[in-house]
């Protein structure tokens, strides 16, 4: 199912009026100027670079950009929810079949493209950053390791002078 703002067209699949009225008010909002913003003529550019992105091998650089349209794009859907929610009603929706719009007028499906977007990010970024977590990780373990050193002098005599007065209290 989509709209395509450029020509004013909308396609959904097996399309009876009426039978989705929430999807019909949907697709309509993408086409709507109401609430626009510029996410609305780039709506799809995410998942556009993305196909591109797979038909190329997914090349990072390539599914970073993508990573950060599907969250550009997440706004867009964010507006058609909210018009979804809005205007489905009028065309017969119930509802309890009314898409959910959180407090700060992001919805289901915006949220999911952010995390999608933040998902293609991280896993086209984990060769670089991964073995730089690495060399952290392992040089936090060498500073903590040099710390418990030098305090074990100082912690073995206490531990004994603590279970010798455990001794000597049983022994009262």
């Amino acid at each position: 199912d989509y709209a395509n703002p450029l020509t004013n067209v909308i396609g959904i699949s097996n399309y009876e009026p009426g039978q989705r009225p929430y999807l019909e008010a949907h697709e309509a909002g993408h086409l709507s100027f109401e609430d626009a913003g510029p996410a609305k003529l780039l709506g799809v550019s995410g998942r556009t670079v993305q196909g591109i992105s797979g038909l190329l091998g997914r090349p990072a650089p390539l599914e970073i950009v993508s990573g950060l349209l599907h969250k550009f794009d997440a706004a867009e859907e964010d507006r058609a929810e909210r018009l979804s929610a809005k205007y489905g009603p009028q065309l017969g929706g119930k509802p309890e079949d009314a898409p959910i719009i959180y407090e700060d007028g992001t919805s289901n499906y915006g949220r999911n493209l952010r995390r999608t977007g933040d998902h293609m990010i991280e896993k086209a970024l984990a060769p670089v950053v991964d073995p730089i977590k690495g060399v952290i990780s392992a040089v936090d373990n060498e500073f903590t390791r040099r710390k418990q050193a030098k305090l074990q002098p100082q912690i073995t005599p206490l531990v004994k002078e603590y279970q010798r007065l455990l001794r000597q209290e049983g022994d009262d």
